[in-house]
């Protein structure tokens, strides 16, 4: 039975509820990220951020890449996501690797059934912050996140860069009314329907520099590596001095606690 919006979990849009739902984008999920450039970076970059085994928080885990990568290396660690079957998955998986991985199927943004500052390190990546259609919702998402951390915890996160854009031509169509809209309207801006979740009218959120910098600041985490990705997100961006802002893909993003 189809679930009325007015019943959808706070911060979840109806084409997210249905992307979560659907078992047939949790048992396809693995293939269709199998040739993801930045599924293959973002590990590498992860693996060199996150050394000391402590406990990981992995927000929005999906099948459990990067859950069951940091459990084979003695990390402690909870898959937190709203999609059942995604966790089904991770499970089976976590099973015939040998290793434990918790799972709690959850909302993002209502997390408060987690006590503070219990874990030293948490993930929320693949744009998964950028799924989250309300500003207030991603704000509180982050909050919730800088709860969980123990002092001196750190957070990595990936986001998409709102002025790449500029780089393709339905992209610079989208990307001069959305900017209409904010600049002289002052409509809220950034969100993008994608096509390439498996949902009609998947809306992506993303972001300029500035405004991902404001909200992990106001959220209360210092930066201590900003990465900006190259076209492909395969790799650094080469020369970021360069226009870095507008040439990046998107951003994966470390902070810390203060």
């Amino acid at each position: 039975m189809t679930r009325p919006d007015w019943q959808l979990p706070r911060g979840v849009s109806r084409a997210l509820w249905e992307y979560t739902q659907q078992p047939h984008i949790a048992t396809g999920y693995d293939q269709s990220i199998a040739n993801s450039a930045l599924s293959r970076y973002d590990m590498q970059v992860l693996l060199q951020q996150f050394v000391e085994p402590g406990r990981l928080i992995d927000l929005g885990c999906g099948t459990g890449r990067h859950a069951l990568e940091f459990a084979t290396r003695g990390f402690d660690v909870l898959g937190v996501d709203l999609s059942r079957e995604m966790l089904i998955q991770l499970q089976a998986k976590s099973r015939a690797t040998g290793v434990t991985v918790a799972t709690l199927q959850a909302n993002l943004c209502d997390l408060e059934g987690l006590p503070d500052a219990s874990f030293d390190y948490a993930i929320l990546m693949y744009a998964t912050l950028g799924m989250i259609p309300a500003a207030e919702d991603r704000a509180r998402l982050l909050s919730h996140t800088r709860r969980l951390l123990k002092p001196g915890g750190r957070f990595a996160l990936h986001v998409h860069n709102l002025w790449f854009n500029l780089f393709d031509a339905q992209g610079r169509a989208w990307l001069w009314k959305d900017r209409w809209q904010y600049w002289l309207r002052g409509q809220p801006g950034g969100d993008r329907v994608v096509h390439d979740r498996g949902i009609p009218n998947f809306q992506m959120h993303v972001f300029s520099r500035g405004e991902i910098q404001q909200l992990l600041t106001a959220a209360g985490f210092s930066i201590e590596l900003w990465q900006p990705l190259n076209a492909t997100a395969s790799g650094p961006l080469p020369s970021p001095w360069l226009c870095g802002g507008l040439r990046s893909n998107g951003w994966i993003i470390v902070g810390q606690v203060d």
